[in-house]
C-alpha cells in the first residue's frame, strides 16, 4: 500500500508541475499573439488559427505528450519590423491593412500602396500621405479605377503635372479635378473642344473668356451641357439669337432666350418656338415688356403656363384675366391650373372650373373663389368629409368662414390642425377651443397647448410660447420631451432640470397661458 502510494504522489506531482508548465507557456504565447493582432501583424483568419493551435499545443502538453520548451513566435508577431508591416499589407483584411498604412513613414511602401491595393480605403489614405507629385500624377493617369485616379488628382498642385495628366489621363473624374486646377488657357481650350467627355469639355469651357472659342462651342459642341455652359458667357447678342432660334435642342435654345436683351428677338422667340419651355423664358425674360406681344401670347398660346406667365405682366389687367381662365381650365399640369385659379375672379369659370375638374387640389382653391359663401361652406363641409387629400385645408377655410367642422374626436380636431398651415389661422382656430379644454384628457390638453407653442414661436411670439410649453409639460410631463428641451435651451428652466409633474405644475402656474392673440403677441414673462 505504502509503495503504491508514493508512487501515485509522484506521478500526480508531475501532472500538476506539467500542467503547470503548459499554461504558462499557453498565457505567454496567447499574450504576444493577442498583441501582434491588436497592432494589424495578422489577419483576423490567421489569429484565429493560432488560437486554435494553441489550444490543442496546451490540451498535448498537459497530457505530457510534448515539452513545453519556450518557442519563438513567427517573424511576423514580433516586433513590428519591416517584414511585420509588408505581412500587415499583404492581410486579405482591408482593415488590417488601412492600420497598417496609418502607421507607415516608408514613402517607397506608400506609394508602392497608393498604386496596387485595390480597396477604396486603404489606397485613398496611402494617397493621401504620398507627397511625390509625380507619383499621384503617374496614378491618375495610367490607374484603371476611378476613384483612385480622382484622389491622386486632388492632391495634385504643380501646373507642369496637372498638365501632363490633362493630356494623357482617360480617367473622367480625375481630369475634371484637374482642369480646375489648370492656368494653362491653350489647353483647356483644347480641352474644351476636344475631349471626349462632355462633363470635362464644360468644366475647361468655364474657365474660358475667348469670345470666338465660347460662341464655336456653344453652337457646334455636341452635347448640351458644354453649349449652356458656354452660352452663359457669350456676349454677343446676334449669336444668342442665332441659337434661340436655330438650334435643335430645346435646353440650349432656352440657355440663348434667357440671356437676350433685344425686344424684337424675344417677341419673335416667344410667338413662335415650338417648345413651350422656350417660349416660357422669353416671357419670363425681365427685358421683354412689349405689351403687344405680351397681350398676344395670353390670347393665344397653346399653353396656360405661358399665358399666365405673360399676364403677370400685362398692364391691362382685364385682359390678363383671359391668360388666367385659360390656365385655371385648359393646362395639362394641376399644379398650373391650382396657381392660375387662385387668380381667377370670373364666377362662370370658377363654376365651370367646380364643375369639371377633377383634380381636388384644383377645386379646393376654385371653392375660396367663390363670392357665394354660403354655396362655398357647402363645398368645403362635402370635400372635408369626403377627400382626406384636402380635409385638413378645407376644414381651414370653414373656420375662416365662420362654420365650425364637425370633428369625429378631440384628437382628430388636433391632428387636422396639426396639419394645417402654421400661422395665425391656426391659433385662432385653436384659441376657440380653449375654453373647452378642461373636459378633454390630460394627453389632448397637452397636444393643444404644444400646437399653440409652435405656432406661436413661428410668429416669432417666443415668449408666448414658453407658457403654451409650460401648459403642455404640465399635462404631459411625462410621455413628452420637447416642451422641456426648448425651456432648458431657452434658459427659462436650469439645463440640469430633471423633469417632474411639480417642476412642471410650479412653471405652469408662474407662466399663465394668453388667451388671445392679442395676448400672445404683448405676452411677456419678466
Amino acid at each position: 500500500m505504502s509503495i503504491f502510494s508514493n508512487s501515485k504522489s509522484k506521478e500526480e506531482k508531475k501532472a500538476l508541475k506539467a500542467d503547470k508548465a503548459a499554461k504558462a507557456e499557453l498565457q505567454r504565447k496567447t499574450n504576444t499573439l493577442n498583441q501582434a493582432f491588436r497592432e494589424g501583424r495578422i489577419s483576423m483568419s490567421d489569429f484565429t488559427k493560432a488560437n486554435m493551435a494553441l489550444t490543442q499545443e496546451y490540451a498535448l502538453a498537459k497530457a505530457g505528450v510534448i515539452t513545453t520548451q519556450k518557442q519563438t513566435m513567427p517573424v511576423a508577431q514580433q516586433q513590428p519590423t519591416q517584414p511585420t508591416a509588408n505581412a500587415a499589407l499583404n492581410s486579405n483584411d482591408r482593415e488590417i491593412r488601412r492600420s497598417a498604412v496609418e502607421k507607415l513613414t516608408d514613402h517607397a511602401i506608400l506609394e508602392n500602396v497608393a498604386k496596387n491595393d485595390n480597396d477604396f480605403r486603404v489606397y485613398e489614405l496611402a494617397i493621401q500621405k504620398v507627397s511625390n507629385q509625380r507619383v499621384l500624377a503617374d496614378i491618375a493617369i495610367s490607374s484603371n479605377d476611378s476613384n483612385k485616379g480622382y484622389c491622386a488628382s486632388l492632391a495634385i498642385t504643380k501646373q507642369d503635372l496637372l498638365a501632363d495628366v490633362a493630356k494623357r489621363s482617360k480617367c473622367e473624374k480625375a481630369l475634371i479635378e484637374v482642369v480646375k486646377k489648370l492656368e494653362d488657357k491653350a489647353l483647356l481650350a483644347e480641352i474644351a473642344k476636344n475631349n471626349e467627355y462632355f462633363r470635362v469639355r464644360a468644366e475647361a469651357v468655364m474657365k474660358l473668356d475667348d469670345q470666338v472659342l465660347l460662341s464655336y462651342i456653344a453652337e457646334n459642341d455636341i452635347d448640351d451641357y458644354p453649349r449652356r455652359e458656354a452660352i452663359k458667357k457669350v456676349v454677343d447678342q446676334d449669336i444668342l439669337f442665332r441659337i434661340a432660334i436655330s438650334n435643335n435642342d430645346d435646353s440650349t435654345r432656352n440657355a440663348a432666350t434667357g440671356r437676350l436683351t433685344n425686344q424684337n428677338n424675344l417677341a419673335e422667340i416667344a410667338r413662335n418656338d415650338d417648345y413651350y419651355g422656350v417660349r416660357l423664358t422669353a416671357v419670363r425674360n425681365e427685358n421683354m415688356q412689349d405689351q403687344t406681344t405680351l397681350e398676344y401670347i395670353v390670347k393665344n398660346d397653346k399653353k396656360g403656363q405661358v399665358r399666365m406667365a405673360a399676364a403677370d405682366k400685362l398692364a391691362d389687367t382685364t385682359i390678363a384675366q383671359i391668360g388666367y381662365d385659360y390656365a385655371a381650365q385648359h393646362d395639362d399640369e394641376w399644379i398650373i391650373r391650382q396657381k392660375a385659379v387662385e387668380k381667377v375672379a370670373n364666377q362662370d369659370v370658377i363654376a365651370d372650373i367646380l364643375k369639371n375638374e377633377t383634380n381636388s387640389s384644383v377645386r379646393v382653391i376654385a371653392i375660396g373663389q367663390l363670392m357665394d359663401k354660403n354655396l362655398a361652406i357647402k363645398l368645403y363641409t362635402e370635400m372635408a368629409n369626403n377627400s382626406k387629400e384636402v380635409e385638413a385645408y378645407a376644414k381651414s377655410m370653414l373656420f375662416k368662414l365662420g362654420s365650425v367642422p364637425s370633428f369625429t374626436s378631440t384628437s382628430d380636431l388636433l391632428k387636422t390642425v396639426d396639419n394645417m398651415m402654421p400661422g395665425e389661422d391656426g391659433i385662432n382656430i385653436l384659441l376657440t377651443y380653449l375654453d373647452k379644454t378642461d373636459l378633454w384628457d390630460r394627453k389632448d390638453k397637452g397636444y393643444y397647448f404644444y400646437l399653440l407653442a409652435r405656432n406661436s414661436r413661428n410668429l416669432g411670439y417666443k415668449e408666448a410660447s414658453y407658457a403654451y410649453y409650460a401648459a403642455d409639460i404640465a399635462n404631459r410631463p411625462v410621455s413628452t420631451t420637447f416642451g422641456w428641451s426648448v425651456l432648458k435651451d431657452e434658459g427659462v428652466l436650469p439645463s440640469s432640470t430633471v423633469p417632474s409633474p411639480e417642476i412642471a405644475f410650479d412653471l405652469h402656474k408662474r407662466l399663465p397661458i394668453p388667451r388671445t392673440l392679442d395676448e400672445i403677441k404683448s405676452y411677456s414673462t419678466v
